[in-house]
Formats: C-alpha cells, structure tokens, sequence
C-alpha cells in the first residue's frame, strides 16, 4: 500500500512538472513580439506583450509596446468596432507603466473611449448602465478636452451628475482659454459661480478670492465677454447674477454700469444689493446730464424699450419707482413717448412692438407731468384712428 502511495506521488510531480514546462513554453519572446509587430497582430502582441520579464522591457520593448496599442485602438475605431469588450481591454491597457503616460495612447484611448460612451446611451435603455462606464472612464483619467465631452453628455442625457467636475480642470488648465470658448462649460461654470456666491455669506474681498480661485485668468477673461450679454437676459434672476460676477471681477465701465442699472429699474427690479446699487446709480445720474444722455443713447438702441416699471402689480411700489425714475432721468419718458407713437404711426421695429406697456404708459400719465401735451393728444387721435380702422 505504501509502495502505491509512492508510485502516484511521482506520478503526479511528473504531470506537474510536464504541464510547467508546457506552460513555460507558450511564453512569447522579444523575438517572437516582434513579429507580430510586423504582421499588425495587435491583439495576440498585446496579450503577450507581458509575457517579457521586468528587467528585459528595454526601451525597444517599450517603443513597440505603445505603437502596437496605438495601432490597435486606431484600427477598431477604423474597423467601426466599438463594444464594451473592447472598451475594457483599452481600459485596461491604460494602468501600464509604458501606455498611462504616453501622450498618443492618451488621444486614441480618449477618441475610442468617448464613443463607446456615447454609443452606449444611444443604444441601451438604463442610462445606470451607460453612466458607470462614464465615471469609470473619467475618473481613470481626467483630462481637460475629454472632460468637455463628457460634460455635454451628462447635460444632454440630464443625468443625476454634477456636470461641473468635468469642467473644472479645463477652466483651471493654462489653455483655458480656449477651453472656456465652450458654450456648455459657459453655463457649468456660470451656474457653479451663482452657487458658490448664495452659498457663502461672505464679504466681497472674499467673494473676490472665491472667483479667482474657481477659474484661471484666462478662463475668465474669455467667460466675461459673453456673461455681458446675459445682463440684458429675459430672466431677471440670471440678469442680477450676471451683473454680481461682472461687477466683482470690475468688468464693466462706467456707462456699462449705469446703463444696465437703470435697465434694471426700468425692467421693475428686486429689492435687494443690486436694487441698492441701482437706485444709488440713478440718483447720481440726476445730477450729470452728460452722464446721463450717454445712458439714454444706449438705451435709445435697445429694442424693445424697458418698460415693465409701467404694468407693476404693486401700485405704492409703481407709483414711487416712476416717481424716482422721471425726477432724475426724465429723458426716458421723452424717449419712450416718441417710440410708442412712431409704432402706431407704422414704424417698423425688428422686435414687432417696441414699447410693449405704451397703453398702460399713457393712462398713467394722465396725472402726470410727462410726456408733453402734444404727445399726449397725438396719442389719444392715433388710438381713435385705430379704433375706427383709419390709420
């Protein structure tokens, strides 16, 4: 019994040692590596591109090594073939030491990565699915111009993501100048500013520093340009945003500021900082007519004119911010006056009606000292004209 133990314990280290030696065998060579180089055997190299020991990976196993994983990535997006299994190889590819810091496998791996992602959610139903490969695919490597990709993905599909963190590092990159021409990233970034500001109460040296901090300088210099169009923006909660980031970073001249401040009571403003600033804003311009009239030129070229202080709910608040509008900017009234009539009289404005309140305008002037008589007579024959169908 004991001799049989014996024979099937030799018999068994025998098989091991020939199943090791057959294992051993199959390991490929530098030799062999560089032949399936010159065939294009992208996959087989890759499988056994490992299969090298440590210390012989020289700089030509290397060099091979990251043009064979180039070559692969660029063929399957050449041959169209874009699949989750694939998707993971390349995933994979990316934690070795040769392939996570060169600049080429980086741009293929990205380009491959990024329309899987998207075909993924063009063709799956459970968008949970399709969002794990997103963040997994970000968060093994962020990089500034992906991060732009991805980011218009996760707001297009209105995932449950924070679209800001695929924008932060390109509004923070050197190149953020170019980077921050992206409409999406605008608006990340536009809503990313608004919440840190109401999220923190702080005084305004330290709102300074918060917006230094979120954006490099070249970002910011390319963002402020286009946040000036959003102070004339339907919304008003955007307008007063708009404003508190310009008026922070000292991005507008004097005539911008007093030009949107008096828009701002013009459009029937929130009390608040921003009414505080206006209303001081108007006030001064009562006292310099020069000031003023560069005011009215510009407002002269909006089209259609701010009026909603004319239709106001609260007839007290309505009444008081007419008040204080004609006693230091009286000009307006001439101005609104003289547009409303020339749309009656047929005057043709890009917008259609340029003076939207012109009917609620003039019956609140009947007890008022503005516009002129004649303007107030021409008004009412052109209504009657109207009325009977003459004009």
């Amino acid at each position: 019994m004991d001799l049989l133990k014996i024979i099937i314990f030799y018999t068994i280290l025998c098989l091991c040692n020939n199943l090791h030696s057959k294992t051993k065998g199959l390991l490929y060579t530098l030799e062999d590596l560089t032949i399936l180089k010159k065939q294009k055997n992208y996959f087989e190299f890759l499988n056994h591109a490992l299969d090298i020991r440590p210390s012989k990976r020289d700089k030509n196993w290397e060099k091979m090594v990251q043009d064979m994983a180039t070559g692969f990535i660029s063929s399957t997006i050449q041959k169209k073939q874009i699949s989750k299994d694939h998707f993971l190889f390349i995933e994979k590819l990316l934690s070795w030491p040769s392939l996570k810091n060169d600049e080429f496998f980086i741009i293929k791996r990205n380009q491959y990565g990024y329309k899987f992602i998207e075909k993924c959610f063009k063709e799956k139903r459970k968008n949970s699915i399709c969002q794990k490969f997103l963040l997994e695919f970000w968060y093994n490597r962020k990089d500034p111009e992906l991060g732009l990709k991805l980011g218009k993905i996760v707001q297009k599909q209105k995932l449950n993501i924070e679209a800001w963190q695929f924008y932060e590092s390109a509004t923070k990159s050197p190149f953020s100048t170019f980077f921050c021409k992206d409409k999406n990233l605008k608006t990340a970034l536009f809503k990313k500013t608004i919440n840190l500001l109401n999220k923190n109460i702080i005084e305004e040296k330290k709102e300074i520093s918060l917006l230094n901090k979120l954006a490099h300088s070249n970002c910011w210099k390319t963002f402020l340009p286009t946040l000036k169009k959003s102070l004339y923006s339907d919304q008003q909660i955007n307008r007063e945003h708009a404003f508190k980031i310009l008026d922070l970073k000292k991005s507008l001249s004097q005539l911008e500021r007093d030009t949107f401040l008096t828009f701002y009571i013009l459009k029937g403003p929130l009390v608040g900082k921003t009414f505080n600033q206006a209303w001081n804003t108007v006030r001064d311009l009562g006292q310099s007519f020069t000031r003023r009239m560069k005011v009215i030129e510009k407002i002269h070229k909006m089209d259609p004119l701010p009026d909603d202080i004319f239709a106001l709910a609260t007839p007290v608040k309505k009444k008081t911010l007419i008040k204080f509008m004609y006693k230091n900017v009286p000009e307006y009234f001439s101005l609104y006056a003289k547009t409303c009539l020339n749309y009656l009289k047929g005057k043709k404005f890009k917008a259609g009606n340029p003076t939207f309140y012109c009917k609620e305008f003039f019956q609140i002037s009947e007890a008022n000292p503005w516009p002129s008589l004649r303007a107030k007579a021409e008004y009412k024959s052109l209504v009657l004209k109207l009325k009977k169908g003459s004009l």
